[in-house]
């Protein structure tokens, strides 16, 4: 007993852990077959002979109250949301089947097991919001009109006596559903049999209305370009002559198509961006170029984008064909070269020139290494500043030159000076008023009465003696020249 209690009790368990599974996923991802139900106790009073335009909700005393006369259903989705208007959104795949179907619940013959409530034949049945024509003998007057993606409204599809026939229990498949919007209605009449015994002709009728709203759409994010011959075109793809795209009947999702061309750039080639647009369906793209077409699913916030390269430039098949960016692109075609630095060769004397201070350096640069390329902008400046800092340090070094040559000569002509100081005898040197004296004794010499040295040498020997040392020397250094001269 123990064993069966415990059985039990985990049977409970897991059926309580499973649960909430169940539920969430009849609340929004269900499989294909899934069903979603809109029950038959959304329904109102319309009144009687108005069209079914009334709406007076079910209260109690109404012939109505407690039970209802059947369910409709969708089943074949995928999944599905609720709108921001709080309307149902079935999401369909590729080979889902979306159904309306409607199962009735009461016997039309014995409403909620009541013989004096049946369905009741209205020969005036029309519907107002449908703005429909009159019908006669209506026995439920089943209408659903769609609406498409450019919200067209379409006929409504009208059933004028769709109980008629019907079996309780039985399951109706009403309608195969597309993309689009749908409106339901439901119009019915119930007879309430008002006779008893001796009265007759006291029957009542009171009409209702069960009205709904739903909409399907493709729950992928799938569209198919095409080349000009049918082919499908994958991502990144590449179509010379142009593609098309086919929307594959997806029509709620939004679709842009943004165009580009490479153009030349600073740096090479970059993309141009021409326009960026919605797509139409069947609309034919065969500029040269670059297509990337961006899909987005509006209810499932799935996004998806595909490129596609169309035409003959060069560059357009290097990304198409080959796969490369467009960095790698730019670098194929504008390779990057790196400036070869060179090293001096043997320096070339400079010209001879009296006043060439400063040597040259050329540097030779063979001619298969003279083609120099661009360097990078940073070592550029770095060259040049460090170009600045020698030419400073040259600078500094030549006046530092300067001022030390400068020096040593003055050093050396100081010295130059002071020697000659040294070897000159102070007695040598001839004041002015002397040399006057000097002529004048000269002059004394030459003269024609004077004709021998004795006679010169008395004559002048006083005038000799009293000049200075110099001038006695150069006297007689003029005496024995003259005496010299006689002699031979």
């Amino acid at each position: 007993m123990k064993q069966v209690k415990k059985t039990i009790l985990m049977s409970l368990l897991v059926l309580a852990m499973i649960s909430p599974k169940i539920m969430a996923d009849n609340d929004g991802t269900a499989s294909s077959d899934n069903e979603y139900q809109f029950s038959g106790y959304d329904i109102v009073h319309t009144g009687t002979t108005n069209g079914y335009s009334g709406n007076d909700p079910i209260e109690k005393g109404d012939d109505h109250y407690g039970w209802k006369l059947g369910d409709f259903y969708v089943t074949g989705f995928t999944s599905y949301i609720t709108d921001s208007d709080g309307t149902v959104v079935f999401l369909k795949n590729a080979g889902d089947d979306v159904k309306l179907s409607y199962r009735l619940l009461q016997d039309p013959e014995c409403l909620n097991d009541d013989e004096d409530l049946e369905i009741h034949s209205d020969g005036k049945a029309w519907d107002e919001y449908f703005q429909t024509k009159t019908y006669q003998n209506s026995k439920g007057l089943l209408i659903i009109r769609q609406t498409d993606y450019q919200n067209r409204v379409g006929e409504p599809l009208i059933y004028e006596a769709f109980l008629d026939g019907l079996t309780k229990g039985a399951d109706t498949e009403v309608h195969l559903c597309e993309e689009g919007d749908y409106e339901v209605a439901l119009d019915y009449e119930i007879e309430v049999d008002g006779s008893y015994i001796g009265i007759i002709d006291k029957d009542t009728f009171e009409d209702y209305r069960q009205f709904f709203k739903f909409k399907v759409r493709n729950g992928n994010c799938m569209i198919f370009p095409l080349d000009l011959s049918g082919n499908e075109l994958t991502n990144e793809s590449y179509s010379p002559d142009g593609f098309v795209i086919d929307f594959a009947r997806s029509r709620y999702l939004s679709i842009d198509v943004k165009y580009m061309v490479l153009v030349e750039g600073r740096n090479g080639l970059v993309e141009d961006v021409r326009y960026n647009r919605p797509a139409a369906d069947g609309e034919k793209y065969d500029q040269s170029g670059i297509y990337e077409i961006t899909i987005k699913n509006l209810y499932t916030q799935t996004v998806m984008t595909k490129t596609i390269y169309v035409g003959d430039d060069p560059s357009i098949k290097m990304m198409a064909i080959d796969g490369m960016s467009i960095d790698e692109v730019n670098e194929s075609l504008y390779p990057t070269e790196t400036e070869e630095v060179v090293k001096p060769t043997e320096p070339i004397e400079p010209a001879d020139t009296s006043e060439v201070i400063d040597e040259t350096v050329e540097t030779v640069i063979p001619e298969s290494e003279s083609k120099i390329t661009t360097v990078e902008t940073s070592e550029l400046v770095y060259a040049e500043e460090n170009e600045e800092t020698d030419n400073r340090i040259i600078v500094i070094a030549c006046a530092v030159g300067a001022v030390v040559l400068v020096a040593l000569i003055s050093i050396i002509v100081a010295i130059v000076k002071k020697n000659k100081k040294k070897n000159v005898d102070p007695q040598v040197e001839i004041p002015f008023e002397d040399e006057e004296k000097i002529e004048a004794v000269q002059t004394d010499l030459s003269k024609p009465d004077v004709n021998d040295a004795v006679s010169k040498s008395k004559y002048l020997r006083e005038d000799i003696d009293a000049l200075p040392y110099n001038g006695r020397k150069t006297i007689n250094d003029q005496n024995d020249a003259d005496q010299k001269t006689d002699s031979k």
